[in-house]
């Protein structure tokens, strides 16, 4: 969040959206960043938005669906969007629409987890094909929408030739492989625990530490190296291209 923020050139904006702010902490952080702005949080979760508001009173709070019509809003100076935008579908109509909502010289500023290329996507994706997992979890989707890299450049380069982006692989030193489960335990693995129960949970999430344990090797202190790739993309927007 802090990385993507420090990237995003522009000195005094004056309204400022960020999608899917959870609990409000990257609001928290535009706010500190720019405190003069107009900044308004979006989230489609109810809770989230309450312990946001009480945590950042100072910006305002919407419930909402942002992979939606946000036109009503108006346009922003900034449109942030940090780990959220794969809760969403239809990447390839959802970022021009967000795009959209920029005013002269705005910008879009995304930073998308790149789960889909990281190891232990494999490890998951192959247990819930197993015989113990399968007539479970087989037919589960996920709901996420991870895309490469250059399908982003793609996307982006039919609406500017003002584009950003980077890749980094944030290594997480964790005490051990329990961690890394309690990590990803509301994110990657809860399509599949939203269908198990009880002991079920417990089992699945045993069996996915177990496989965890050759994929990433623990280091000669016990702890675990669990790299986590990030994909960013800063794009800004020029009135005179709207014509393209």
């Amino acid at each position: 969040m802090h990385d993507l923020i420090s990237r995003i050139d522009t000195a005094e904006p004056k309204r400022i959206l960020d999608i899917g702010c959870g609990p409000g902490n990257s609001t928290i952080a535009l706010r500190d960043r720019w405190p003069a702005a107009k900044v308004i949080g979006l989230d489609s979760s109810k809770n989230m938005v309450e312990k946001a508001r009480q945590d950042c009173p100072e910006a305002e709070f919407l419930v909402r669906d942002a992979s939606g019509d946000l036109s009503d809003l108006g346009t922003f100076d900034v449109v942030f969007a940090n780990a959220s935008l794969q809760w969403m579908p239809d990447h390839e109509a959802l970022i021009p629409r967000l795009f959209k909502l920029l005013g002269e010289e705005g910008i879009f500023a995304a930073q998308l987890p790149q789960y889909d290329q990281m190891p232990m996507s494999k490890v998951v994706a192959e247990l819930v094909s197993t015989p113990q997992w399968s007539p479970k979890l087989g037919d589960v989707r996920t709901g996420f929408s991870f895309h490469p890299d250059g399908f982003y450049y793609d996307l982006l380069s039919q609406l500017t030739d003002d584009i950003q982006m980077w890749a980094t692989e944030y290594f997480h030193i964790m005490p051990g492989h329990s961690d890394i489960i309690s990590m990803m335990e509301s994110t990657a693995l809860r399509p599949y625990t939203d269908h198990l129960e009880g002991e079920q949970i417990v089992d699945f999430k045993a069996s996915v530490c177990k496989v965890l344990k050759t994929t990433y090797v623990a280091q000669q202190d016990g702890r675990v190296l669990f790299p986590f790739k990030r994909l960013f993309v800063v794009a800004r927007h020029h009135a005179c291209l709207d014509s393209r």
